[in-house]
């Protein structure tokens, strides 16, 4: 009867962590449809070409640890069901890791951006032409953004369509911040206008929403932190009760009813990581 009880609170628990899962693919998915219709660069489809992202990403090397935690803990003899959980804590770290590196990445190249803003500022105020401006704001702005630039201004000057050319931009640099940068040339393409004062105020949001999001980093820390050391506490106290009654401890965690409660400790600290990235993730 407590086998069969168990084995329920783990089905449950397994059941409510992919609905989460779902729920959160659901609401990526609608947030890009979304995304993609509310730009403000009327164009059609096939006149946009897919290029690749100023900053890559590299999903498939969480996984790769993943797969390649749960062939070590399998080969050091423990039970299949230690194996998925484990692996699955190890996916949900190197997942974690690996967002935080590309928005550590993200970031710097928007601080670049905000810097090639202020450049264009500059050159408009002293008179000169908006392609000009993108010309001395791509050889005073380092790499990578300057490669992109480079190539917007270069298409342009080819006789490109402007619109196509900035569609083209944002999806190298795919950041809410371009996106704002790249809505006000499209307009003042379409329009024109005054475009150094709206620019100036572009890079004051850019820059603005950097320190924001430093000031957010900061202050997630903590609670990242604390989940970490919450976790490194469990296996400790796990060692120490080993060391004390190794038989015992073995035997317990054999048994099929410690493998369901194992398990479903390792399940909850998966599910404890799952929440607390998404709980100090935002966007706007």
């Amino acid at each position: 009867m407590v086998e069969i009880v168990l084995l329920s609170v783990f089905a449950i628990l397994c059941l409510s962590f992919w609905y989460m899962l779902w729920v959160w693919r659901v609401r990526v998915v609608t947030a890009d449809r979304l995304s993609d219709r509310v730009l403000v660069l009327d164009m059609a489809d096939d006149r946009t070409p897919r290029v690749a992202s100023l900053v890559a990403r590299y999903r498939i090397i969480p996984w790769l640890i993943a797969g390649i935690g749960l062939l070590l803990v399998l080969w050091a003899g423990l039970p299949g069901l230690y194996a998925c959980c484990f692996a699955l804590i190890f996916l949900l770290l190197c997942l974690e890791v690996e967002a935080a590196i590309y928005f550590r990445r993200m970031q710097k190249v928007e601080g670049q951006l905000a810097n090639a803003v202020d450049l264009l500022v500059g050159a408009l105020h002293a008179g000169s032409t908006l392609t000009g401006a993108l010309e001395s704001a791509a050889r005073e702005t380092k790499r990578p953004l300057r490669g992109a630039i480079e190539d917007m201004v270069n298409r342009i000057q080819y006789g490109d369509d402007p619109q196509t050319v900035l569609r083209v931009f944002y999806e190298r640099l795919p950041t809410e911040s371009c996106r704002l940068l790249v809505t006000t040339l499209s307009v003042h393409w379409e329009v024109g206008g005054t475009l150094a004062s709206v620019l100036a105020s572009v890079g004051a949001s850019i820059r603005d929403s950097l320190e924001i999001d430093r000031r957010h980093r900061a202050l997630s820390l903590q609670a990242k932190l604390s989940a970490f050391v919450i976790m490194l506490v469990t296996y400790a106290m796990a060692w120490i009760m080993w060391g004390f009654d190794d038989a015992r401890f073995v035997t317990f965690a054999m048994s099929n009813t410690g493998e369901y409660l194992v398990a479903a400790g390792l399940l909850l600290q998966a599910l404890g990581v799952y929440l607390v990235t998404r709980q100090t993730r935002y966007r706007y």
